[in-house]
Formats: C-alpha cells, sequence, structure tokens
C-alpha cells in the first residue's frame, strides 16, 4: 500500500477540445492512496483512492457579443479508480488508470448546475521507485458532468497532468521485471 500526494494542471482550451465557448483551467490537489489487488512480478492491478480539491478558473464566452464571464469554482471529489501497471525494470514502471466518483461544486455555469456532480478520468503515467518512495508523473483527460442528474449538463472537458510523490506503507517484495532480465 502507498500513500502520498500530488498535484496537478489541467486546461480545456476549448479549441482543442471541441468547443470555443468556454476555458476551463484548473490546479489539482490530492490525497493519494493506492493498493495492489492482483499481480506479483511484471504486471499489477492497483485500486486507487484520491480525495482530491480543484480550484478552477472557468471563463464563459458569450457568442452573440463575444465578452466573457469569469467565474471561479471550487471542486471536491471522491475518486475511486483502477491502475494497471507493467514493470519496465526494478524501479521504472508505466501504467494505465480510470477513474470516476462523485464530485461537488460551488458554482453554478451555463454548463453545469452547482451541487453533485462526477469527475471521470483516463490517463497513462510512468512511476520511478526507490527504497519506499515514488515519484510518479501522469497526463491524461478528465470529464465533469452531473451524469443527466440535473440540467444543465454539459459539463467540461479537459486534458491533466500530474507530478505525486508517494511513500510505501507495507514490506513489497523486490520486483523483478522480465524485460529488464532480458
Amino acid at each position: 500500500m502507498n500513500f502520498g500526494v500530488a498535484f496537478g494542471y489541467g486546461s480545456a482550451d476549448g479549441r482543442l477540445l471541441g468547443s470555443d465557448t468556454y476555458f476551463y483551467d484548473y490546479n489539482a490537489f490530492k490525497l493519494v492512496l493506492n493498493k495492489r489487488l492482483l499481480g506479483k512480478s511484471s504486471w499489477r492491478l492497483e485500486g486507487i483512492l484520491e480525495p482530491t480539491y480543484f480550484q478552477v478558473k472557468f471563463r464563459e464566452i458569450e457568442a452573440a457579443t463575444d465578452q466573457s464571464v469569469m467565474h471561479y469554482i471550487n471542486e471536491y471529489a471522491l475518486v475511486l479508480g483502477l491502475l494497471s501497471r507493467w514493470y519496465l525494470s526494478s524501479s521504472l514502471s508505466a501504467y494505465f488508470v480510470g477513474s470516476t466518483g462523485p464530485l461537488y461544486n460551488d458554482h453554478f455555469t451555463s454548463r453545469m448546475k452547482k451541487g453533485l456532480g462526477f469527475s471521470n478520468g483516463l490517463g497513462i503515467g510512468l512511476t520511478y521507485e526507490l527504497k519506499g518512495l515514488r515519484i510518479d508523473i501522469r497526463s491524461g483527460i478528465r470529464h465533469v458532468s452531473n451524469a443527466g442528474l440535473n440540467e444543465p449538463n454539459l459539463g467540461y472537458n479537459s486534458s491533466i497532468t500530474e507530478i505525486g510523490l508517494l511513500f510505501a506503507l507495507d514490506k513489497r517484495p523486490k520486483v523483478t521485471s522480465t524485460l529488464a532480465s532480458q
């Protein structure tokens, strides 16, 4: 089991992700807990729990007037996910991650109502391990919406890059990669 913190920056320049009517930039602050569920050698499946605070700047662009309105939003999420990790060597691994979880946002916009929503993400990452310490770099995409529970339900799509530092809470056997031994 590993515990740590991560910091991320996310952005939705609407032109890149399908809309030129909004810009959505945020900083993410996470507590990270992950635990191995399956696997022992060069592949592992891990469960993740990430309570996260998102500090958002959301700018809406009025199409008729070409003027913009800035909103400052706080989002609080409890994200659960699965991470599939492949060890490239005894200290370097690569992974895919998928996650989802409930979210509360404190501000109404034309794309999403204040209140309950969901934060969903897909990503890829690299982890370097050294004596019980993990340095983690991740990049991915994130979607926030309220799953049709409220209107409006347009949500937000964004890309995110994160860096994290995790500490081993238990003793693990040394990993021997099949790729590293070839």
